[in-house]
């Protein structure tokens, strides 16, 4: 997992803090938005979480 910018270790906190929850990866990317925006002046959305499956 890769996060940059000043959000960056909250963002990579909360994907490890929920690694091992039933979360699909999409909530789980939303979570680590939503702390690094709680908890840095930095970081503010709206997010856009977009995926690419693996058949494409």
């Amino acid at each position: 997992m890769t996060a940059v910018g000043c959000g960056s270790d909250l963002a990579l906190g909360a994907l490890f803090a929920t690694a091992r929850t039933r979360m699909s990866p999409h909530r789980r990317v939303m979570v680590a938005l939503q702390a690094a925006e709680r908890f840095s002046a930095g970081v503010r959305g709206p997010f856009l979480c977009l995926s690419q499956d693996d058949a494409g």
